[in-house]
C-alpha cells in the first residue's frame, strides 16, 4: 500500500514538473519610439533620439533615416548600438522650406517608428489694412486683416505714449489670434485718458518666425534685439524679423514635483521580475518556471529512492 503511495506520489510530481517544463516561452515583440521636434521649426539643427526594447538589449542596432514630402528615405547618421541613442540632423538633411519625414529603424527592420517637422525659417506677412480709431477718452479700437500665411499663429501689440517707440516686453499690451485672412477688431483702455497713445502690430508664425511692424506712430518704431540680430521697422511696417523676440513669449509654466519612491530590497526586486515575467509570459519567466519543473522533477525523484532504500 505505501509503494502504490509511493508510486502515486511520483507520478503527481512528474506530472507537475512537465506542466511547468513545457510550458511555452512568449519573447519580446521588438519595439522602438523616436523622439518628436515639434510640428514647427525654424532651425534645421537639432538631435533627434530612439528608445527601444527586445529580448536582448545588448544587440539592438539603430539606423535613422530622413526624407522630404513626396520623396524617399535616405540613410543618414552612423548605425547607433544599444537601447537608446541619438543622431544629429543639419543642413545636409534640412534645407528647404517643407515638410521633413524622420524614420528610425532597428535590427534591420523588426521595428520601425517615424515623425514629421515642417521646416518654416521664414517670416510671416504683415497685417494688412491696418487702422485705428479712438471712440471715447482714454479707449481705443484697432482694426486690421491678418495676413494669408497658413502658419500665421498670433499677433502681438504694441503701445506707446512716444511717438518713437521700441516694441518690446514692456511695450507688448496685447496678443491675439492670427488666424489667417480674418478680419480682426480689438479695443484697448490707456492709463491716461489725457495722453496720445500709439500702437505697433506684428504677425508670430508657428515656427516661431515674426513679421515686420504695423503702426501708426509718426516716428520710427524699432524692434529689440532678436536672438542677437539687431532690426528696425518704419513707420511703413516693411522690414522683417525672422526670429521671435524671447521676452515677449507668452507661456505658463507648471511646477511639477517628482514623485521619488523607494528602491526595492533585492529580493522584493526579484519577487516582482519573476511575476512580471510570468504574467507577461515572457522568455524569462518561462525559464524560471522551465527550472522550479526540472527541479520538482529531482526532488520527487530523490524522495522516491530514499523512501525504497528505508523501507
Amino acid at each position: 500500500m505505501k509503494k502504490i503511495k509511493h508510486l502515486t506520489s511520483l507520478f503527481i510530481s512528474l506530472i507537475l514538473g512537465l506542466t511547468f517544463f513545457v510550458r511555452p516561452v512568449s519573447a519580446i515583440s521588438p519595439q522602438v519610439s523616436i523622439s518628436e521636434p515639434g510640428e514647427y521649426v525654424n532651425y534645421n539643427l537639432f538631435k533627434l533620439s530612439y528608445s527601444a526594447l527586445t529580448d536582448d538589449p545588448g544587440v539592438i542596432t539603430a539606423q535613422f533615416y530622413f526624407r522630404k514630402e513626396s520623396g524617399s528615405y535616405a540613410a543618414f547618421g552612423p548605425v547607433l548600438s544599444g537601447a537608446s541613442g541619438q543622431v544629429s540632423v543639419g543642413s545636409d538633411q534640412v534645407n528647404d522650406q517643407t515638410k521633413y519625414f524622420f524614420k528610425v529603424e532597428i535590427n534591420g527592420g523588426a521595428a520601425s517608428d517615424e515623425t514629421s517637422v515642417i521646416y518654416d525659417p521664414g517670416a510671416p506677412g504683415l497685417v494688412q489694412n491696418y487702422w485705428k480709431e479712438k471712440v471715447a477718452p482714454g479707449h481705443y479700437r484697432l482694426h486690421w486683416k491678418n495676413p494669408s500665411d497658413s502658419d500665421s499663429e498670433r499677433v502681438f501689440i504694441y503701445r506707446s505714449d512716444e511717438t518713437s517707440f521700441e516694441a518690446d516686453g514692456i511695450h507688448k499690451v496685447g496678443e491675439v489670434g492670427g488666424t489667417p485672412n480674418v478680419e480682426m477688431t480689438w479695443e484697448n483702455s490707456t492709463p491716461d485718458s489725457t495722453k496720445e497713445y500709439y500702437y505697433a502690430l506684428r504677425v508670430v508664425d508657428k515656427a516661431g518666425n515674426a513679421s515686420g511692424l504695423v503702426t501708426d506712430a509718426p516716428g520710427t518704431v524699432t524692434s529689440s534685439s532678436v536672438l542677437g540680430t539687431s532690426t528696425t521697422s518704419p513707420s511703413t511696417g516693411t522690414s522683417k524679423v525672422t526670429q521671435l523676440p524671447k521676452e515677449e513669449v507668452l507661456a505658463e509654466v507648471t511646477e511639477i514635483t517628482p514623485t521619488v519612491t523607494p528602491a526595492p530590497t533585492k529580493f522584493v526586486k526579484a519577487v516582482n521580475e519573476v511575476t512580471e515575467a510570468l504574467e507577461n509570459g515572457d522568455g524569462k519567466g518561462g525559464l524560471v518556471i522551465a527550472i522550479i519543473g526540472i527541479f520538482l522533477l529531482l526532488a520527487s525523484g530523490s524522495y522516491y529512492l530514499y523512501v525504497k532504500r528505508n523501507k
